[in-house]
């Protein structure tokens, strides 16, 4: 049996009205769930333990932003000349200062970092003119805990007589090269 498109339309809007009334009376099938609101607070003595997840949270660590471009204050912790060193000998360096995010502490005095000499020449014979020695070191990063704090800038020495000597306990500053969560030691 065939119908005229227009009985198939009225068909269809009967079919969907009807799918959406079923769909309109499912909230008023709901005030069984009224009785399982009122048992809620039945249930709110057994969720008292709710605040112990919150002191497993304050347990982790929270954390502060060190800025990219924060100073960051090195000691050079061994002798360097430009005699002996050669481009990407290591360098170590120690944290001269406590590092602070506001007044929080990040990275205690004597937390160590790595670098690399990144120019080295001894030019002979040094009492030619424009010849000399040039010594240049870069910190690389300073090691918090398992954290690592990137930093940037160099440092440089020339002279056209001699050797070029970085002597120990020789203060840096450099920075931050990228933001960096840390937590507070």
């Amino acid at each position: 049996m065939r119908f005229p498109l227009p009985h198939l339309v009225v068909l269809s809007l009967v079919v969907e009205l009807g799918c959406c009334s079923a769909f309109a009376q499912a909230p008023a099938r709901q005030p069984p769930a009224a009785p399982q609101i009122a048992a809620t607070p039945a249930r709110a003595p057994a969720q008292a333990p709710k605040p112990a997840p919150a002191t497993g949270q304050s347990a982790a660590s929270p954390t502060v932003l060190l800025t990219e471009g924060t100073e960051v204050y090195l000691v050079v912790d061994e002798d360097l000349s430009s005699k002996t060193a050669h481009e990407g000998d290591a360098v170590e360096f120690v944290l001269a200062d406590d590092l602070k995010v506001g007044n929080v502490v990040v990275a205690k005095a004597g937390a160590r970092g790595v670098g690399e000499v990144t120019y080295a020449d001894r030019r002979e014979p040094a009492w030619v003119e424009d010849e000399g020695a040039e010594l240049s070191v870069r910190p690389d990063y300073l090691k918090v805990g398992s954290y690592k704090i990137h930093l940037r800038g160099s440092f440089g020495l020339f002279n056209r007589r001699k050797d070029v000597r970085i002597k120990k306990g020789q203060m840096l500053t450099v920075r931050v090269s990228q933001d960096i969560n840390l937590p507070p030691v």
